[in-house]
């Protein structure tokens, strides 16, 4: 759909607020109680520290620019590569011989940005229909068909000629 995911979307909040409470003045309650999680081994201010050390964004924290700077900073990293594992999963075809079930969709999709249809078509069960038409989660016989087992003509044909 070209949105975010909700893990992104909940990295982007989390560092969020771990910029603002680092911003704030030293006299305030929740300041204080931030900086004395900081001695404790799994407090949230640490398991913060690693997911900015595993997004490579540490330095961030030690940068001198704006909070809403570095801010969109990390959400900008975090979309790309969020777009990138988009990418990646959408052209993955290691798990079936003929293909992944995407590769007619990543004909025509290889871009990881919101579809016209999903800003302009304006009631909200024709655009359910439309994304599970085009994501393949309608139970259409092209779809179910592939899970179902074939029906075997030859064999069936032999048997039912015995006399």
């Amino acid at each position: 759909m070209g949105w975010k995911t909700v893990k992104t979307k909940q990295n982007i909040e989390v560092i969020r607020l771990f910029i603002k409470l680092s911003n704030l003045e030293d006299d305030r309650i929740v300041r204080t109680i931030h900086e004395t999680s900081k001695t404790k081994q799994r407090s949230w201010h640490s398991r913060v520290l690693a997911l900015l050390r595993k997004y490579e964004l540490n330095y961030l924290i030690n940068l001198s620019i704006t909070t809403k700077q570095k801010l969109q900073t990390a959400q900008n990293k975090l979309t790309a590569m969020d777009r990138e594992k988009w990418l990646t999963d959408v052209f993955d075809d290691k798990n079936s011989v003929y293909g992944n079930k995407l590769r007619t969709f990543r004909r025509f999709k290889n871009n990881c940005k919101t579809s016209l249809f999903v800003k302009t078509v304006k009631f909200r069960d024709h655009r359910r229909i439309l994304s599970n038409f085009r994501c393949g989660s309608l139970p259409l016989a092209v779809e179910t068909g592939r899970y179902t087992k074939r029906y075997n003509y030859a064999h069936a044909r032999k048997t039912s000629c015995k006399v």
